[in-house]
């Protein structure tokens, strides 16, 4: 396209398009006002596409003290759906920090998924067992609740840092199941049967386990009460893993045993046998005592 426009000076009023003289077919200059007629109105300074679309992009930023991104965005999409039918051709398109939520949602869920499959493979090349790594990962829905659970009585949205707090809560929290089971499969491999082995390890493991939550725990504490300053970032992933990680604890002590127990009935009722037991060996685990001095 050619473009053909006066001078700067030459056109910064309306009077000068009164002043404007277009050529004639007879040769002559004819007056604009001769020829046309126009009014003055309010009009488009630019026409803004988004994804080739013509767009209009509305931007906020959340009060610190009203509802948070993801509540705001929903309820825009509710205020939507009652006007969409005046509105026909139109939709929302959310960017900003909700498209970064749904994004980091899918990566995180991916993420996690992936992170999974390892831990199988890894406890399942340990244990040499199909089922146990099963076992293991039975605490991970325990810090699931714990966690929603905080959110629920602390107020705090699920946000993209609480996503984080619960990946990492899941990697911390299988500890404490694989410290039992491992040493219920010692116990066995020396002989003893499946219900004083999980008996022995449920008495011996008690307080390793509760030392392990209890350092991550009170780590994490001041975090999460906000000593020395509140974070709404920080605040909700600390007690995230705090309360998650807490209620797994007592939980996985309480089912976890009655679980092995479980499995290996349907082993026996099956005809399987359990390949962690050495049939050489037939003492009961026995307990070691260190001698003091001084």
């Amino acid at each position: 396209d050619v473009v053909v426009r006066f001078r700067p000076e030459n056109r910064s009023s309306i009077q000068d398009v009164y002043d404007l003289y277009i050529p004639s077919a007879r040769g002559g200059l004819v007056p604009f006002s001769n020829v046309a007629n126009f009014t003055v109105e309010r009009g488009w300074a630019s026409v803004n596409r988004f994804d080739g679309e013509r767009a209009v992009t509305v931007s906020a930023d959340v009060s610190p003290d009203g509802v948070n991104a993801v509540q705001a965005t929903q309820m825009l999409r509710d205020y939507f759906q009652q006007i969409a039918p005046e509105f026909p051709g139109y939709r929302l398109d959310f960017r900003g920090e909700f498209q970064e939520f749904e994004e980091a949602f899918q990566n995180v869920g991916r993420l996690f998924l992936i992170g999974l499959i390892l831990i199988y493979l890894i406890l399942g090349a340990q244990f040499r067992s199909y089922i146990q790594p099963l076992l293991v990962m039975c605490s991970i829905p325990f810090a699931f609740a714990g966690a929603m659970l905080y959110l629920l009585v602390s107020g705090y949205p699920f946000s993209i840092m609480v996503m984080y707090g619960m990946v990492a809560l899941a990697g911390v929290v299988v500890n404490d199941s694989i410290v039992l089971i491992d040493f219920v499969n010692n116990a066995r491999r020396r002989g003893a049967s499946a219900y004083r082995a999980v008996l022995t390890a449920a008495k011996r493991r008690l307080r390793p386990i509760f030392l392990t939550t209890a350092t991550t725990i009170f780590g994490l504490l001041p975090m999460a009460l906000g000593v020395g300053g509140r974070s709404v970032v920080w605040i909700p992933l600390a007690g995230t893993i705090v309360v998650g990680l807490g209620m797994a604890t007592f939980l996985i002590l309480l089912i976890i045993p009655p679980l092995y127990l479980a499995i290996e009935d349907v082993r026996r009722f099956f005809g399987f046998s359990t390949p962690a037991i050495s049939p050489a060996a037939s003492e009961e685990p026995r307990e070691v005592r260190v001698p003091r001095f001084g």
